[in-house]
Parts: C-alpha cells; structure tokens; sequence
C-alpha cells in the first residue's frame, strides 16, 4: 500500500508530537529534580530554570504543538489544502523553540565557564544562541509573509537549515567541551563525582 499525503505529513507530525510529549515530561523530572536540589548555583541561574521561564516556554512549546495536529487531525479533517496553509501555530512552534534553544545555550555556555574557567567557547556558545533566537523570530514572522508552506520551502528553505546547522554545531561544541573538561578534571582529581559536585 502505497504512502498518502496524510502519511507523510500529518502521521509525521502526530508520532512527533508523541516522542517530544513524552521528553516533556523528562524535562519536567529534571525541572522539578532541579528545584528541590540545594544547589550553589547563583541565584539568576536558579531564577531561570527554577523561576519557571524554561518550563513555561516549553509548555507552550508542546501546547502549540498539538493544537497544530489537533487544526490539522481535527478541524480540517480530510482537507489536504490545510496542510499547506501557514497559520499562527507554526510561526508560534519557530518562537517557542528559539527561545527554548538560546536559554538552554546559555545554560549550558555557563557550566562550561565554570569547569574551564575560559570564556572563548561559553561566548561562541551564547552568540550560537542568540544566532538561533534571530533565526527562530525571523522563521516566526514569515508564515504570515508567506501563503503556503510549499512556497516556503521553495524559496526560503535556507531560513530552517542556516538555524539546523547553527544548533548542530552548538550541541557538538556543548558535548565536546563538557568532556574534555570533566576527562581533563578527572585526570587531576582522585574522584569525579566529588570534582564535578565542587565545579557544578
């Protein structure tokens, strides 16, 4: 049997919805694991995880989600024209998601000054995630600029792949770094647990 348009576009959306529900609800575990801890982190860095910014964002983020497969799967049941057409769902997913993005860069971007003591990459990090916030507006905008998503892809597709790029690179130097730190840390330290506990 061969694949429709609704297998290919709505199924794709609904399975993903699915899967990032469901690491929603891992975010919210270590939100709340987070909280609770006794932390030493300053109190801005708390007041941005804690302070409920991230976890409100990305509650939005999944809320706008299904009301997208609930438009499509529902509202426009059997209607392949609604697929195509923008509409402030989409341009709400692009801003949730960049603003997700650069607070998880600058989190990130901070711990790794704090292991390293070095600026450079923690600034090349935190420009990565203003980069992804420019993006991420700019791609919230142009659904309404736009009529269809087809003719978005068409001629702007370098405004989703510029930003893909950017984060791929950033979560690779994110990994990298945070390795290489903690390994050069554990080779001076008799533990890594009590190394890790004192620097994060």
């Amino acid at each position: 049997m061969a694949l429709t348009i609704f297998d290919l576009t709505v199924g794709a959306l609904l399975l993903g919805t699915l899967v990032s529900t469901f690491l929603f609800g891992i975010v919210f575990l270590q939100f709340y694991i987070y909280c609770r801890s006794s932390s030493r982190d300053p109190l801005w860095l708390r007041g941005m995880v804690c302070g409920l910014i991230y976890y409100l964002l990305e509650t939005a983020h999944t809320l706008a989600t299904w009301s997208e497969v609930y438009r499509i799967s529902v509202t426009f049941y059997g209607q392949p024209v609604a697929i195509e057409r923008n509409n402030v769902g989409v341009s709400l997913l692009f801003a949730f998601s960049g603003l997700i993005g650069c607070i998880v860069q600058a989190y990130y971007g901070y711990r790794i000054l704090v292991i390293s003591k070095n600026w450079v990459i923690p600034i090349i990090i935190w420009f990565g995630g203003i980069l992804r916030i420019a993006f991420a507006e700019t791609l919230a905008i142009f659904p309404f600029q736009t009529p269809t998503i087809t003719y978005f892809s068409e001629h702007y597709v370098w405004l989703l792949l510029v930003p893909l790029g950017i984060q791929v690179f950033m979560d690779i130097l994110n990994a990298g770094a945070l390795c290489y730190y903690l390994w050069r840390g554990r080779s001076t330290n008799a533990t890594i647990s009590g190394w890790v506990e004192c620097k994060v």
